[in-house]
């Protein structure tokens, strides 16, 4: 078993240290400045180096045999391939330069555990060390993540420059390595760990690392990971940086960073979207995350019950007025769309919404605010160019208890794609024409369900079934009467049926549904040809900069199809790539 431990909590551990032979200084060797310049080029990868002034601060540039040769303090920039901490407990209290120096060792201690090479350099400052890790360049996130840890502990990451071992401090003092100077220079120059050794090293320190996967979609981009979209992807960043344990930052500094593809049309954007979009991923993989506590769905069945739960459960709370009745009828929509695309989790375009609940996208916009706010939904992905929003249903807490004990429903069945319902009667279904604000209306259609064809039932217990007054439910019953789809006996009602064809000739509200779904398959139709033909604008338009001729204009279809600013916008898009010509 691993047991996770974090640098900043010092003073819970007893620490042993790895065993070496001490400290080997500069000027026990007659041939120094042979070992500075190899310790130089092997902690830098290169041959050169900068020069340190009085101030610590860089003079400039220079091979490095000239700065070696002038016995002046100098530092170098370390390859990627390691990772330097630098350890400073000069001016600290007792108390924090203890915690700094445990955070030290247990870093060390840690590395030695996953039989990571490492390598501990006195620079010649009583309490100053450093601490260089070879950890090659495998799980980069793992690596970020284990220098944020290292810098919430006090513990500087030298990435920008660094003096290598042996190399004199400004002041003169003598710098120094633990152990032999030969184990010193093999560690420099050892293989890198493999990612187990990484991982291994990351789990000792308390740090989750990302997937194989992820790491992959992070810097190779979205389409390794079969998301259909940068922001799909970026979303799925997110969510794995969170349950990882990164912030906001982590998200932002891999998105900016150049090597990873993934965050390359989010570089392409001002800061101020960057901001925004950042804040965006943030909220909506904290707001699924909370979800995560839930007992988690081991099967399709599984998923499919706790969708027929959540419809039963519907019937429990009060639906009152037009717009109860219409939450209720979208409720109902979005339930048999999440049942039949078999979980919680669930995709679901407004105009779909619409027609299934038998009202216009603007009314269904709307309601599903209002559902939102009601806690039975929650938006998980924001729709894009070419994806509809993702949704997932939730149980408010106050029914939460009566979710376990109620018996599932099963909703109706539907095409998830139009919206159409399947083997439903006419007059069950909210979303039918005779359903409509201005035909029947959804509530009177509610009552309607709450009768019964055989047993005469009262205006009270009709209004206590829907929690409405008295009135409410007198009125709702009236208007049924008048259609011929109640009848009353006495104080007592019971329901009856009707030719819906014909009722709702009468009303005037024939055909609409239909309508609804003529205008959705032709809008799909029409956005699926303006993204083709966007397409090949887009390939025409990159090959006209990319291959420019005296006589080569923009043909004149894309500037047709295309308006200037989208063009811009390509422009843009090509400039950031660094595909277009300056």
């Amino acid at each position: 078993m691993t047991t996770s431990i974090s640098l900043a909590d010092a003073d819970s551990v007893t620490l042993k240290q790895p065993q070496n032979v001490g400290f080997q200084p500069t000027q026990d060797l007659a041939a120094s400045s042979n070992w500075v310049l190899a310790f130089a080029a092997a902690l830098s990868g290169t041959r050169r180096g900068f020069k340190i002034g009085p101030d610590n601060r860089s003079e400039g540039w220079a091979d490095l045999e000239v700065l070696v040769s002038s016995g002046a303090a100098f530092a170098v920039r370390p390859d990627r391939r390691f990772l330097v901490v630098d350890l400073d407990v000069a001016g600290l209290s007792s108390q924090d330069a203890f915690l700094r120096q445990a955070a030290f060792d247990r870093l060390r201690w840690a590395a030695s555990a996953a039989k990571i090479d490492n390598l501990v350099v006195n620079s010649g400052r009583p309490g100053h060390k450093h601490l260089i890790l070879v950890l090659g360049s495998t799980a980069p996130s793992v690596r970020d993540a284990i220098e944020r840890q290292c810098r919430e502990a006090g513990l500087d990451v030298r990435s920008r420059g660094v003096r290598p071992p042996l190399a004199p401090h400004r002041s003169g003092a003598p710098s120094a390595v633990y152990g032999t100077l030969e184990d010193a220079y093999a560690v420099l120059k050892a293989r890198s760990p493999t990612r187990a050794q990484v991982l291994s090293l990351a789990r000792a320190l308390g740090v989750t690392p990302l997937s194989r996967r992820m790491e992959r979609v992070l810097r190779e981009g979205h389409s390794v990971g079969g998301y259909e979209s940068a922001s799909n992807g970026r979303m799925a960043f997110a969510l794995a940086a969170i349950s990882s344990g990164r912030g906001r930052d982590f998200i932002r500094t891999a998105l900016l960073d150049p090597q990873n593809a993934l965050g390359e049309t989010f570089r392409g954007r001002k800061p101020a979207w960057q901001e925004a979009e950042v804040e965006r991923l943030w909220s909506l993989a904290l707001a699924r995350q909370e979800t995560w506590s839930e007992p988690r769905i081991a099967s399709r069945a599984e998923a499919l019950e706790r969708v027929a739960r959540w419809n039963a459960v519907l019937d429990r709370d009060i639906w009152r007025g037009t717009s109860g009745g219409t939450d209720k009828a979208v409720c109902e929509a979005i339930g048999r769309i999440a049942y039949q695309q078999g979980g919680v989790d669930f995709s679901a375009g407004l105009s779909v919404v619409a027609v299934a609940a038998g009202v216009c996208e603007a009314t269904a916009r709307e309601s599903l605010r209002r559902i939102r706010g009601r806690g039975w939904l929650r938006v998980i992905e924001t729709h894009t160019a070419s994806t509809a929003t993702r949704y997932r249903l939730l149980v408010p807490e106050c029914f939460k208890e009566q979710a376990n004990q109620i018996e599932p429903k099963t909703p109706k069945p539907i095409d998830a794609s139009t919206g159409l319902t399947r083997d439903i009667a006419a007059e069950d279904d909210l979303g039918n024409d005779i359903a409509r604000w201005n035909a029947i209306g959804k509530p009177a259609m509610l009552a309607w369900r709450a009768l019964d064809d055989v047993t005469p039932q009262s205006t009270e217990s009709i209004a206590a079934v829907l929690n409405i007054s008295h009135t409410a439910a007198r009125l709702r019953l009236r208007k049924l009467e008048r259609y011929g789809l109640a009848a009353r006996r006495g104080k007592m009602w019971t329901r009856r049926h009707v030719d819906q064809e014909v009722l709702a000739i009468e009303l005037g509200t024939s055909g609409k549904q239909e309508q609804q779904v003529r205008r959705l398959l032709l809008n799909r139709q029409a956005r699926s040809t303006l993204r083709s033909l966007w397409s090949s604008a887009f390939k025409c338009y990159r090959e006209n900069l990319l291959n420019p001729s005296p006589s080569s204009e923009l043909p004149g279809w894309v500037e047709e199809s295309v308006p200037k600013r989208i063009l811009s916008a390509w422009a843009q898009r090509l400039r950031n790539r660094g595909n277009q010509p300056t």
